[in-house]
């Protein structure tokens, strides 16, 4: 049975690394909403046209538009192959038009993953990470303090501008009043569940594989009792 998560946290917290250490163990496809939006606008879509519009003018991408790319992802999802969306939702009404899309196509979400690091350690990650020039490949470097290119293409490495101290803090303070409701909405659905996020990203990975692994099971009872009674009916 597919798996279908959120991975909310901050800026900082490892949602990209985990996605990628996620996707090794399930089959799931990462949905970095970031990154789907850039990639209509590259190709030209018209949900990308859309937000175009919509970006140059200096305005948010409107739920209607993330929605819609959202469902385009999900849709063309094979039935085995779960997903994994970062960065969306952001908002409740992002959350509710979500739970109606997931409803219709038949994938209700087995867990929200919640990792958890304190402000201090997300602004030390955040600034000591640097991106390729070229490829924008991320690179922490605490973990590699004297890597003078990038790992990847050998490009050149640098700070991202919201990457300074004062930018992080602001950045943390706006997600965690955007998203405080939307923690409560998922713990009142009873999907909600904090993890750990301190420690090696493979550390953290256990964690959350622990945590899938349980809800995964308990999704599947119910589903074993119903094809139980249908076969002794």
């Amino acid at each position: 049975m597919p798996v279908h998560l959120i991975l909310l946290g901050p800026p900082g917290v490892g949602k990209s690394t985990q996605a990628s250490l996620l996707r090794q163990r399930y089959p799931i496809e990462p949905l970095a909403t970031g990154a789907l939006l850039r990639a209509e606008v590259k190709a030209g879509t018209p949900l990308g046209r859309q937000a175009q519009a919509i970006i140059e003018r200096g305005q948010l991408v409107d739920d209607a538009i993330m929605i819609a790319m959202v469902r385009q992802r999900l849709a063309a999802l094979p039935p085995e192959q779960g997903f994994l969306l970062d960065g969306f939702p952001r908002t409740i009404g992002q959350a509710v038009a979500l739970d109606g899309l997931l409803h219709e196509l038949g994938r209700p979400l087995t867990v929200v993953l919640q990792p958890l690091v304190e402000r201090e350690d997300v602004v030390r990650r955040l600034a000591a990470r640097r991106e390729c020039r070229s490829c924008a490949t991320p690179v922490q470097l605490q973990a590699q303090p004297t890597l003078p290119a990038c790992p990847r293409c050998g490009g050149e490495l640098v700070q991202r501008a919201d990457d300074t101290p004062e930018v992080i803090l602001q950045r943390i303070r706006v997600y965690e009043q955007q998203t405080a409701p939307l923690v409560e909405y998922y713990r009142g659905a009873g999907l909600l569940a904090p993890v750990d996020g301190r420690g090696t990203p493979q550390e953290v990975a256990e964690r959350l594989c622990t945590v899938i692994e349980g809800r995964s099971r308990r999704a599947a009872l119910p589903r074993a009792a119903e094809v139980s009674r249908a076969l002794g009916a």
